[in-house]
């Protein structure tokens, strides 16, 4: 699952689930997205696509920096590199709230409230 927005112009967005194809020689992951087809104006290589179907495509996700402030030293600024997604396949109601998510599989048999069910079938398109 896509944790930023980056490929934005590719259709792709915050929540978007996408399955890791295959890796490049540098080591950087490539991640299919199916049921998504190539917009137009973007072909491959533009937007880091790195092959594209009629109704999939495959786009390289090369780690990108995230900062975070340091609460216990004002004005310090934590930055990483990572890939941009993490494991999708078991996420809470809670952390998909704020989320498109492109499918889900909602397991609601033991949800504590009405709302709570309304808010995990609204993630989902």
């Amino acid at each position: 699952m896509l944790i930023n927005n980056q490929y934005l112009a590719l259709g792709h967005y915050h929540g978007s689930i996408g399955r890791v194809s295959s890796y490049k020689d540098d080591g950087t992951p490539v991640v299919r997205f199916d049921h998504h087809a190539l917009p137009n104006g973007s072909g491959r290589g533009m937007h880091g696509v790195h092959d594209a179907g009629e109704d999939w495509l495959e786009v390289e996700c090369p780690p990108v920096a995230f900062e975070a402030r340091l609460m216990a030293h004002p004005g310090a600024v934590a930055v990483r590199r990572q890939v941009p997604f993490v494991l999708g396949w078991g996420i809470t109601v809670h952390r998909s709230q704020s989320l498109s998510l492109s499918e889900a599989v909602l397991d609601i048999g033991q949800a504590f409230g009405p709302g709570v069910v309304n808010a995990a079938i609204s993630r989902a398109q």
